[in-house]
């Protein structure tokens, strides 16, 4: 498995195509800017041993929207078929 953390979401779509992994999305922000995601933990970590249609889960930012009454955030997490999408209310942990 390829180290993808911090990895934007287009390139993260582009390692992890190629490698046949069933991937479950953990968004980040309630309300995110229309911005690509970062890619900021997975599981199974990096340099571990997967074979095809494996589960990947990533936890993705997004930097919080603006929300205002007459217009709220949308969600931005295009989801590549067969992929799951889900939303978790914590923050990443910096270092």
């Amino acid at each position: 498995m390829p180290d993808v953390q911090g990895l934007f979401y287009d390139v993260f779509v582009g390692v992890v195509g190629r490698l046949d992994l069933r991937t479950t999305f953990v968004q980040l922000t309630e309300h995110p800017m229309l911005v690509e995601g970062l890619v900021v933990n997975q599981s199974p970590g990096p340099s571990a041993k997967v074979h095809p249609r494996s589960e990947l889960t990533v936890q993705v930012w997004h930097p919080p929207a603006q929300v205002t009454k007459t217009r709220p955030a949308h969600r931005l997490l295009a989801s590549p078929p067969g992929a799951t999408a889900r939303l978790a209310l914590s923050c990443p942990e910096s270092t």
